[in-house]
Protein backbone atom coordinates (compact mmCIF):
# COMPACT_ATOMS: atom_id res chain seq x y z
CA UNK A 1 0.00 0.00 0.00
CA UNK A 2 2.89 2.38 0.72
CA UNK A 3 3.89 2.12 -2.95
CA UNK A 4 0.46 3.29 -4.14
CA UNK A 5 -0.22 5.94 -1.50
CA UNK A 6 0.96 8.91 -3.65
CA UNK A 7 -1.44 7.99 -6.50
CA UNK A 8 -4.59 10.08 -6.54
CA UNK A 9 -6.35 8.60 -9.55
CA UNK A 10 -5.91 6.45 -12.64
CA UNK A 11 -7.91 7.22 -15.78
CA UNK A 12 -8.08 4.84 -18.75
CA UNK A 13 -7.78 7.00 -21.88
CA UNK A 14 -8.07 4.24 -24.47
CA UNK A 15 -7.01 0.64 -25.08
CA UNK A 16 -3.32 1.54 -25.06
CA UNK A 17 -2.88 4.50 -22.74
CA UNK A 18 -3.87 5.80 -19.33
CA UNK A 19 -3.25 8.83 -17.16
CA UNK A 20 -1.92 8.54 -13.61
CA UNK A 21 -2.46 11.57 -11.38
CA UNK A 22 -0.36 11.79 -8.20
CA UNK A 23 -1.12 13.80 -5.10
CA UNK A 24 2.36 15.28 -5.10
CA UNK A 25 5.36 15.14 -7.44
CA UNK A 26 6.67 11.55 -7.26
CA UNK A 27 10.09 10.73 -8.68
CA UNK A 28 9.77 7.00 -8.08
CA UNK A 29 6.59 6.38 -10.07
CA UNK A 30 8.36 4.89 -13.09
CA UNK A 31 10.44 2.63 -10.88
CA UNK A 32 7.33 1.29 -9.11
CA UNK A 33 5.50 0.70 -12.42
CA UNK A 34 8.46 -1.20 -13.85
CA UNK A 35 9.03 -3.49 -10.86
CA UNK A 36 6.32 -3.59 -8.21
CA UNK A 37 3.01 -2.33 -9.57
CA UNK A 38 1.38 -4.01 -12.56
CA UNK A 39 -1.33 -2.67 -14.86
CA UNK A 40 -3.85 -5.46 -15.41
CA UNK A 41 -7.29 -5.74 -17.10
CA UNK A 42 -10.12 -4.88 -14.73
CA UNK A 43 -12.30 -7.69 -16.07
CA UNK A 44 -9.66 -10.27 -15.23
CA UNK A 45 -9.48 -9.06 -11.63
CA UNK A 46 -13.29 -9.16 -11.42
CA UNK A 47 -13.37 -12.68 -12.86
CA UNK A 48 -10.58 -14.29 -10.79
CA UNK A 49 -10.13 -11.95 -7.84
CA UNK A 50 -6.76 -13.30 -6.77
CA UNK A 51 -4.13 -12.73 -9.46
CA UNK A 52 -1.60 -14.65 -7.36
CA UNK A 53 -3.20 -17.84 -8.66
CA UNK A 54 -4.40 -16.41 -11.99
CA UNK A 55 -1.59 -14.08 -13.16
CA UNK A 56 -2.08 -12.02 -16.29
CA UNK A 57 0.28 -9.74 -18.20
CA UNK A 58 1.53 -8.82 -21.66
CA UNK A 59 4.76 -10.81 -21.79
CA UNK A 60 5.91 -13.53 -24.19
CA UNK A 61 4.42 -16.41 -22.18
CA UNK A 62 0.94 -17.29 -20.90
CA UNK A 63 0.35 -18.80 -17.48
CA UNK A 64 -0.80 -22.40 -17.84
CA UNK A 65 -0.64 -24.08 -14.44
CA UNK A 66 0.74 -23.91 -10.92
CA UNK A 67 1.44 -26.80 -8.60
CA UNK A 68 2.22 -25.10 -5.26
CA UNK A 69 5.64 -26.00 -3.98
CA UNK A 70 6.48 -27.94 -7.16
CA UNK A 71 6.35 -25.99 -10.40
CA UNK A 72 4.75 -23.33 -12.61
CA UNK A 73 4.21 -23.87 -16.32
CA UNK A 74 3.99 -21.18 -19.02
CA UNK A 75 3.24 -21.66 -22.71
CA UNK A 76 4.18 -19.50 -25.68
CA UNK A 77 1.92 -16.49 -26.30
CA UNK A 78 0.86 -16.83 -29.92
CA UNK A 79 -0.17 -13.17 -30.26
CA UNK A 80 2.96 -11.70 -28.68
CA UNK A 81 3.72 -8.27 -30.18
CA UNK A 82 7.31 -9.13 -31.16
CA UNK A 83 6.75 -11.48 -34.09
CA UNK A 84 8.90 -14.60 -34.15
CA UNK A 85 9.34 -14.57 -30.40
CA UNK A 86 9.54 -16.20 -27.98
CA UNK A 87 11.73 -18.98 -29.32
CA UNK A 88 10.56 -21.48 -26.72
CA UNK A 89 7.17 -23.19 -26.81
CA UNK A 90 7.03 -23.72 -23.07
CA UNK A 91 8.87 -22.78 -19.86
CA UNK A 92 8.61 -24.77 -16.64
CA UNK A 93 9.81 -23.18 -13.40
CA UNK A 94 10.69 -25.84 -10.83
CA UNK A 95 10.78 -24.97 -7.13
CA UNK A 96 13.82 -26.45 -5.39
CA UNK A 97 14.40 -24.94 -1.94
CA UNK A 98 17.65 -26.84 -1.44
CA UNK A 99 20.53 -25.52 -3.55
CA UNK A 100 22.25 -28.91 -3.91
CA UNK A 101 19.03 -30.38 -5.29
CA UNK A 102 18.95 -27.67 -7.96
CA UNK A 103 22.64 -28.08 -8.76
CA UNK A 104 22.34 -31.85 -9.15
CA UNK A 105 19.28 -31.40 -11.36
CA UNK A 106 21.35 -29.12 -13.60
CA UNK A 107 24.28 -31.52 -13.76
CA UNK A 108 22.03 -34.47 -14.60
CA UNK A 109 20.15 -32.58 -17.31
CA UNK A 110 16.88 -32.66 -15.37
CA UNK A 111 16.75 -28.84 -15.65
CA UNK A 112 18.37 -26.53 -18.19
CA UNK A 113 19.16 -23.51 -16.03
CA UNK A 114 19.62 -22.47 -12.41
CA UNK A 115 20.37 -19.04 -11.00
CA UNK A 116 22.52 -17.96 -8.08
CA UNK A 117 25.01 -20.86 -8.10
CA UNK A 118 27.02 -21.19 -4.93
CA UNK A 119 30.32 -19.34 -5.18
CA UNK A 120 32.11 -22.52 -4.04
CA UNK A 121 30.92 -24.22 -7.24
CA UNK A 122 31.93 -21.49 -9.71
CA UNK A 123 35.20 -23.09 -10.82
CA UNK A 124 33.75 -26.59 -11.27
CA UNK A 125 30.78 -25.22 -13.20
CA UNK A 126 33.11 -23.20 -15.45
CA UNK A 127 35.14 -26.34 -16.14
CA UNK A 128 32.08 -28.36 -17.15
CA UNK A 129 32.00 -28.38 -20.99
CA UNK A 130 28.26 -29.05 -20.98
CA UNK A 131 27.47 -25.82 -19.15
CA UNK A 132 27.75 -22.09 -19.76
CA UNK A 133 28.24 -19.79 -16.81
CA UNK A 134 26.88 -16.25 -17.23
CA UNK A 135 27.82 -13.33 -14.99
CA UNK A 136 25.69 -10.23 -14.53
CA UNK A 137 25.45 -7.32 -12.15
CA UNK A 138 22.39 -7.09 -9.97
CA UNK A 139 21.32 -4.82 -7.13
CA UNK A 140 21.26 -7.69 -4.67
CA UNK A 141 22.39 -7.13 -1.12
CA UNK A 142 23.22 -9.40 1.81
CA UNK A 143 22.99 -7.72 5.18
CA UNK A 144 22.87 -8.21 8.94
CA UNK A 145 19.77 -6.73 10.60
CA UNK A 146 19.57 -5.69 14.23
CA UNK A 147 16.35 -5.63 16.22
CA UNK A 148 16.54 -2.11 17.64
CA UNK A 149 13.79 -2.88 20.16
CA UNK A 150 15.73 -5.70 21.84
CA UNK A 151 18.29 -4.80 24.52
CA UNK A 152 21.20 -4.36 24.23
CA UNK A 153 20.75 -3.62 20.52
CA UNK A 154 18.42 -0.75 21.42
CA UNK A 155 21.57 1.12 22.45
CA UNK A 156 23.14 3.04 19.51
CA UNK A 157 26.63 2.61 20.99
CA UNK A 158 26.25 -1.17 20.89
CA UNK A 159 25.10 -1.01 17.26
CA UNK A 160 28.01 1.27 16.40
CA UNK A 161 30.41 -1.16 18.07
CA UNK A 162 29.04 -4.03 15.97
CA UNK A 163 29.42 -1.93 12.81
CA UNK A 164 33.05 -1.14 13.64
CA UNK A 165 33.76 -4.84 14.23
CA UNK A 166 32.29 -5.88 10.88
CA UNK A 167 34.76 -7.39 8.43
CA UNK A 168 33.10 -6.78 5.06
CA UNK A 169 35.86 -8.48 3.12
CA UNK A 170 35.28 -11.66 5.13
CA UNK A 171 31.64 -11.68 4.05
CA UNK A 172 32.61 -11.12 0.43
CA UNK A 173 35.15 -13.96 0.53
CA UNK A 174 32.86 -16.42 2.30
CA UNK A 175 29.80 -15.69 0.18
CA UNK A 176 31.17 -14.77 -3.23
CA UNK A 177 34.85 -15.77 -3.31
CA UNK A 178 35.64 -12.07 -3.52
CA UNK A 179 33.42 -11.43 -6.55
CA UNK A 180 30.97 -9.23 -4.67
CA UNK A 181 31.34 -5.57 -3.72
CA UNK A 182 31.65 -4.71 -0.02
CA UNK A 183 29.28 -1.88 0.82
CA UNK A 184 28.39 0.45 3.66
CA UNK A 185 24.86 1.32 2.53
CA UNK A 186 22.29 -0.14 0.12
CA UNK A 187 23.19 2.69 -2.29
CA UNK A 188 25.66 1.50 -4.96
CA UNK A 189 28.91 3.45 -5.09
CA UNK A 190 28.16 4.34 -8.72
CA UNK A 191 25.00 6.26 -7.76
CA UNK A 192 25.09 10.07 -7.37
CA UNK A 193 23.48 9.63 -3.94
CA UNK A 194 26.53 7.79 -2.59
CA UNK A 195 28.91 9.61 -0.28
CA UNK A 196 32.48 8.48 0.31
CA UNK A 197 32.35 9.89 3.85
CA UNK A 198 30.09 6.99 4.89
CA UNK A 199 32.95 4.55 4.55
CA UNK A 200 35.03 3.69 7.61
CA UNK A 201 37.76 1.26 8.61
CA UNK A 202 37.28 -1.69 10.90
CA UNK A 203 38.35 -0.64 14.39
CA UNK A 204 38.22 -3.33 17.08
CA UNK A 205 39.69 -1.09 19.80
CA UNK A 206 37.09 1.62 19.20
CA UNK A 207 34.34 -1.00 19.10
CA UNK A 208 35.39 -2.38 22.50
CA UNK A 209 35.49 1.16 23.88
CA UNK A 210 31.92 1.81 22.72
CA UNK A 211 30.74 -1.45 24.27
CA UNK A 212 32.31 -0.44 27.58
CA UNK A 213 30.68 3.00 27.39
CA UNK A 214 27.34 1.27 26.75
CA UNK A 215 27.82 -0.79 29.94
CA UNK A 216 29.04 -4.05 28.41
CA UNK A 217 32.83 -4.16 28.95
CA UNK A 218 32.73 -7.96 28.99
CA UNK A 219 30.32 -8.31 26.10
CA UNK A 220 27.14 -10.40 26.21
CA UNK A 221 25.46 -13.38 24.57
CA UNK A 222 23.01 -12.88 21.73
CA UNK A 223 21.16 -14.92 19.09
CA UNK A 224 21.80 -14.73 15.35
CA UNK A 225 18.85 -15.91 13.25
CA UNK A 226 19.77 -17.24 9.81
CA UNK A 227 17.75 -18.69 6.96
CA UNK A 228 18.93 -21.94 5.47
CA UNK A 229 21.30 -21.22 2.58
CA UNK A 230 23.78 -18.40 2.03
CA UNK A 231 22.54 -16.74 5.20
CA UNK A 232 24.04 -19.64 7.20
CA UNK A 233 27.48 -18.61 5.94
CA UNK A 234 26.75 -14.99 6.86
CA UNK A 235 25.72 -16.06 10.34
CA UNK A 236 29.07 -17.76 10.88
CA UNK A 237 30.99 -14.67 9.70
CA UNK A 238 28.92 -12.42 11.94
CA UNK A 239 29.53 -14.79 14.84
CA UNK A 240 33.29 -14.49 14.27
CA UNK A 241 33.10 -10.69 14.02
CA UNK A 242 31.17 -10.41 17.28
CA UNK A 243 33.66 -12.66 19.04
CA UNK A 244 36.46 -10.16 18.35
CA UNK A 245 34.77 -7.67 20.69
CA UNK A 246 33.67 -10.14 23.35
CA UNK A 247 30.12 -10.80 22.15
CA UNK A 248 29.08 -14.45 22.00
CA UNK A 249 26.77 -14.99 19.05
CA UNK A 250 24.65 -18.14 18.97
CA UNK A 251 23.63 -19.00 15.39
CA UNK A 252 20.11 -20.37 15.00
CA UNK A 253 19.26 -21.85 11.59
CA UNK A 254 15.59 -21.91 10.58
CA UNK A 255 13.63 -22.92 7.53
CA UNK A 256 12.80 -19.89 5.40
CA UNK A 257 9.06 -19.57 6.30
CA UNK A 258 9.78 -19.90 10.03
CA UNK A 259 12.64 -17.38 9.91
CA UNK A 260 10.69 -14.80 7.90
CA UNK A 261 7.75 -15.07 10.30
CA UNK A 262 10.04 -14.47 13.27
CA UNK A 263 11.74 -11.51 11.60
CA UNK A 264 9.08 -9.59 9.74
CA UNK A 265 5.91 -10.42 11.63
CA UNK A 266 6.81 -11.28 15.22
CA UNK A 267 10.20 -9.52 15.50
CA UNK A 268 11.33 -12.30 17.88
CA UNK A 269 15.01 -12.07 16.98
CA UNK A 270 18.17 -10.18 17.95
CA UNK A 271 20.36 -10.37 14.85
CA UNK A 272 19.11 -11.66 11.51
CA UNK A 273 21.13 -12.22 8.34
CA UNK A 274 19.18 -11.67 5.14
CA UNK A 275 19.33 -10.87 1.44
CA UNK A 276 17.21 -8.79 -0.89
CA UNK A 277 17.11 -7.35 -4.41
CA UNK A 278 16.66 -3.60 -4.35
CA UNK A 279 15.88 -0.77 -6.72
CA UNK A 280 18.33 1.88 -7.97
CA UNK A 281 15.85 4.38 -6.51
CA UNK A 282 16.86 4.79 -2.83
CA UNK A 283 13.24 5.36 -1.82
CA UNK A 284 12.42 1.67 -2.31
CA UNK A 285 14.76 0.39 0.40
CA UNK A 286 14.01 3.25 2.77
CA UNK A 287 10.23 2.98 2.40
CA UNK A 288 10.42 -0.77 2.93
CA UNK A 289 12.90 -1.01 5.80
CA UNK A 290 13.57 2.32 7.47
CA UNK A 291 10.08 3.59 8.31
CA UNK A 292 8.03 1.52 10.79
CA UNK A 293 5.09 0.91 8.45
CA UNK A 294 7.32 -0.47 5.69
CA UNK A 295 6.87 -4.04 4.50
CA UNK A 296 10.39 -4.99 5.61
CA UNK A 297 10.53 -2.84 8.75
CA UNK A 298 10.26 -5.89 10.98
CA UNK A 299 13.88 -6.51 10.08
CA UNK A 300 14.90 -3.52 12.21
CA UNK A 301 12.35 -4.08 14.98
CA UNK A 302 10.36 -1.31 13.27
CA UNK A 303 13.00 1.32 13.96
CA UNK A 304 11.42 4.77 13.96
CA UNK A 305 13.28 8.04 13.58
CA UNK A 306 11.26 11.24 13.10
CA UNK A 307 13.98 12.94 11.05
CA UNK A 308 14.37 9.98 8.70
CA UNK A 309 10.60 9.60 8.36
CA UNK A 310 10.20 13.26 7.36
CA UNK A 311 13.13 13.16 4.94
CA UNK A 312 11.90 9.95 3.27
CA UNK A 313 8.59 11.70 2.61
CA UNK A 314 10.43 14.74 1.28
CA UNK A 315 12.70 12.68 -0.96
CA UNK A 316 9.78 10.81 -2.50
CA UNK A 317 8.28 14.12 -3.66
CA UNK A 318 11.51 15.78 -4.81
CA UNK A 319 12.11 15.57 -8.56
CA UNK A 320 15.11 17.87 -8.91
CA UNK A 321 18.10 15.51 -8.93
CA UNK A 322 20.50 17.82 -7.10
CA UNK A 323 17.95 18.30 -4.32
CA UNK A 324 17.22 14.57 -4.17
CA UNK A 325 20.91 13.85 -3.66
CA UNK A 326 20.98 16.25 -0.71
CA UNK A 327 17.88 14.71 0.87
CA UNK A 328 19.04 11.11 0.62
CA UNK A 329 22.51 11.94 1.82
CA UNK A 330 20.94 13.62 4.85
CA UNK A 331 18.89 10.47 5.48
CA UNK A 332 21.91 8.19 5.40
CA UNK A 333 23.92 10.59 7.54
CA UNK A 334 21.36 9.90 10.28
CA UNK A 335 21.17 6.16 9.59
CA UNK A 336 24.95 5.75 9.58
CA UNK A 337 25.14 7.53 12.92
CA UNK A 338 22.39 5.36 14.43
CA UNK A 339 23.35 2.20 12.49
Amino acid sequence: AVYLEPIQSVVVDNDYSLTIVTKVPWFGLQDKLSRQVAIVPKEVVQQYGDLKTHPVGCGPFVFESWEPGLKMTFRKFADYWDKGKPYLDKVVLRFMPEYNTAKNALLSGEVDLINWPDSADIESLKANKNLELHYYNVNAIMYAAMNTKHPPLDNPKVRQAVALATNRDAYNTALYKGMGTPSFTPIPTTQPYYKKAWEYKRDIAKAKQLLAEAGYPNGFTIKILALKGAEEIMGEVLQADLATIGIKGVVEINEIPVALEAIFNKQTFDFAVLGDVISPDPDQFLSSYMVPEGSGAGGTGRWDNATVRALVEKGRGTVDMAERVKVYQQIYDVIMDQV
